[in-house]
């Protein structure tokens, strides 16, 4: 990924790239928050090589973050990013720009590396199916009751 003058969206400070095995990342130096295309993004969450390479990254020290929630813009496009909970239940926050990447506060990464390693991903794809299959018969109960109703 080019750093060229992309920003740090927490610091303002110009992100630099950084290499992980064949992993390009983009980092800032002082908040060691990372930059992740989506493709390498992706990369990263199926190959087990790509995931070790993160995972023997250098972090820079913590810088303190401010702790109130503020929407990010992407480094790339400065368009406002999604944050959301990593596969909805890693607890690890990310900020997405779905054409550009994600963006993950200092150790992010790591901590999903970890999750997916765990486990993580398969748990929570196994929760979303039973969360659709109950939504589903929910809204099956709903017909048949409105349908009793009318018939009545």
């Amino acid at each position: 990924m080019p750093s060229g003058n992309l920003q740090c969206p927490r610091c303002q400070l110009s992100l630099a790239g950084v290499t992980a095995g064949t992993i390009a990342l983009t980092n800032c130096a002082q908040c060691g928050g990372v930059f992740v295309a989506a493709a390498t993004f992706q990369t990263i969450c199926v190959d087990p090589q790509a995931q070790a390479d993160v995972l023997a990254l250098n972090q820079p020290p913590t810088a303190p973050i401010d702790p109130h929630v503020k929407y990010l813009k992407c480094p790339q496009c400065l368009a406002m990013m999604n944050r959301c909970n990593f596969a909805h239940r890693s607890g690890v926050i990310v900020d997405i720009c779905k054409p550009h990447g994600i963006w993950v506060d200092h150790d992010g990464l790591r901590q999903i590396v970890a999750f997916i390693r765990a486990g993580g991903l398969e748990r929570a794809q196994a929760a979303a199916s039973e969360e659709k299959k109950r939504a589903e018969a929910l809204a099956k109960l709903d017909r048949i009751e409105v349908f009793q109703v009318y018939r009545g």
